[in-house]
């Protein structure tokens, strides 16, 4: 079994390690530690990735990945914090993973059209 240090996923991704490891201690990547230092399986990445839920970078021009509260924020210009506060309520639809969230791309398209969402739940992965 292939592993990858946090250091190959940021380059994989083309992130920050800093970038996987917050990942990481938000529960967002699954990863197993080794005393103080995380690990990634490639089979578990890859499905990861497969299942829409990658990167802290989402690739919205294809499509293939959704945004985390943080990227969306960032691409919003406002806090992690607010998009948050939306998707808990129910303002701004939600995949739930594990202790953190994704929006898919075309749910952010949507509302940067001027479609508003009322009363959606978060969907569990």
């Amino acid at each position: 079994m292939t592993v990858l240090t946090p250091k190959h996923l940021a380059e994989r991704w083309s992130v920050s390690t800093a970038t996987i490891l917050s990942m990481c201690r938000d529960g967002e990547l699954p990863h197993f530690r080794i005393k103080t230092q995380y690990r990634f399986h490639v089979s578990l990445i890859e499905e990861f990735e497969k299942t829409n839920v990658a990167s802290s970078q989402p690739n919205v021009s294809g499509g293939q990945y959704a945004y985390s509260p943080r990227t969306l924020a960032d691409r919003w210009q406002c806090s992690e914090n607010h998009i948050r506060n939306l998707i808990k309520r129910g303002e701004l639809p939600a995949l739930s993973y594990g202790r953190g969230y994704r929006i898919r791309p075309e749910t952010v398209e949507a509302i940067e059209r001027g479609e508003k969402f009322s009363g959606s739940k978060i969907e569990d992965l």
